[in-house]
């Protein structure tokens, strides 16, 4: 799984991975790190991530766009987003929201996008 995660870093040139460090990420986020020219960067969560999804939802839905045709690319993506109930307990999951809530507060919020430096990209080799 981890050589796969590190694959798809690099086929989508991703510059910076934000890793949660809560609950097993910090070692994930290591391995991660060994395997990609990505810049990997752990954080650890403590906000309420209800609060954090419901308080953000809004600009959410302003700033972020998929690209047409994404509910059949990513089907369950689209069902968990579409489906979302404000009432916590009613949700399956809360993966999409909690990730969206993420990118916008870390790359939009505050004017922190960064420009794509095609160069750095690529999976390192397993030594």
């Amino acid at each position: 799984m981890r050589a796969r995660k590190s694959r798809q870093l690099a086929a989508n040139n991703t510059q910076v991975a934000h890793i949660e460090s809560n609950s097993g990420g910090d070692s994930f986020a290591d391995n991660i790190a060994k395997r990609t020219r990505t810049r990997i960067e752990k954080h650890f969560t403590s906000s309420n991530k209800e609060a954090k999804i419901v308080a953000n939802a809004a600009a959410v839905n302003r700033s972020i766009i998929f690209p047409l045709g994404w509910d059949k690319l990513w089907p369950g993506a689209y069902n968990q987003l579409t489906r979302f109930l404000r009432y916590f307990k009613g949700n399956a999951h809360d993966d999409m929201p909690d990730v969206l809530s993420e990118i916008y507060l870390r790359e939009i919020k505050d004017n922190n996008a960064k420009p794509y430096r095609a160069n750095s990209k690529g999976v390192r080799r397993a030594n």
